[in-house]
């Protein structure tokens, strides 16, 4: 079954199979957005604090072009896990999804509530807008009332997509994984890296595991991607597990190679977030590449590193 609107992604349907696939739509209560979108799009997500947005205004618009889904949500300090509504009727840490249209008095911000219900009470929707399942904010109107923004970006006309779980601490603990870009494979490529981390009790394939992440329990990681070490002595893991793609780019490495063959390497690229990170490489070159990712504050934690090579000239 295939919508003919490539730009349409039907959340119910996917939701409906993930459920079967796992069981029971038990597997949906809790867990973290991050998690979520990535796991019923394929795709990588990425979280911005509204307050720190250079311009909201175009990051918007320009994710609007590209294949993204765009949630928000109002976060409570006081209450960090319930779902509580406040007296404008916004409710904390509930995720809405968002859609943008530029009309001739500015950028109209669409907000919708995916619980499908609008309260009867007919004093309360006119004390506050923001008890309809549905209503329209100006950007401005949008930065007061929700903190944090989600992107959760698909990845489309992939040759490449694997799926490579590990775990990874501090620097002597690190994750490490060799991708392989071949000639078979062929330049005028794009490689994208997304590393997430994962439940405690993760286990790759396992339909019981627990979604959430405690706060304490969420790390600060560091990915990086170097050229790889010429010499270097390693062991590839034989039980890596890799899924999507049969080329088998992305193996997990058994026995780390000694940070004293990287500490003096430049890295073809780099970033520093908390939870999830990702990495885009435009024009990558054929050869070997080392994947290097790190946590800060002690404490070894599962992760999964997802890989995809994309001709260059797609989105």
């Amino acid at each position: 079954m295939q919508n003919s609107n490539h730009r349409t992604f039907w959340a119910a349907l996917i939701e409906k199979a993930y459920a079967k696939l796992h069981g029971s739509y038990d597997i949906h209560n809790g867990g973290l957005i991050c998690q979520a979108t990535t796991e019923l799009t394929g795709g990588y997500s990425l979280g911005y604090e509204i307050e720190h947005i250079p311009n909201t205004h175009e990051l918007l618009m320009k994710s609007m072009t590209e294949e993204t889904i765009l949630l928000c949500t109002a976060s409570s300090r006081n209450d960090t896990n319930n779902e509580v509504t406040r007296e404008d009727g916004i409710i904390f840490n509930h995720v809405y999804a968002l859609s943008c249209l530029e009309t001739t008095r500015g950028l109209s911000i669409l907000v919708e509530n995916p619980w499908n219900f609008e309260v009867k009470n007919e004093t309360e929707k006119r004390e506050g807008m923001y008890f309809k399942r549905k209503f329209c904010m100006s950007p401005s109107e949008f930065e007061s009332k929700f903190n944090t923004l989600r992107i959760c970006r698909m990845v489309q006309g992939a040759i490449v997509s694997e799926l490579v779980p590990n775990s990874c601490g501090t620097t002597n603990t690190n994750g490490q994984w060799k991708v392989d870009i071949s000639e078979r494979i062929g330049p005028n490529c794009k490689l994208i890296l997304a590393l997430n981390q994962m439940p405690a009790n993760f286990r790759p394939n396992s339909r019981l595991q627990t979604p959430d992440l405690p706060m304490d329990y969420l790390k600060q990681f560091h990915l990086a991607i170097y050229k790889f070490p010429p010499g270097a002595p390693i062991i590839i893991d034989a039980s890596t597990l890799a899924t999507g793609s049969k080329v088998n780019v992305c193996k997990r490495i058994a026995t780390n190679i000694q940070s004293s063959y990287i500490r003096n390497s430049k890295p073809v690229l780099q970033c520093i977030g908390c939870r999830e990170v990702f990495l885009e490489v435009t024009d990558v070159q054929v050869g070997a590449y080392l994947v290097y990712a790190t946590t800060k504050g002690g404490g070894q934690v599962s992760c999964v590193l997802r890989v995809w090579l994309q001709k260059t000239g797609h989105k």
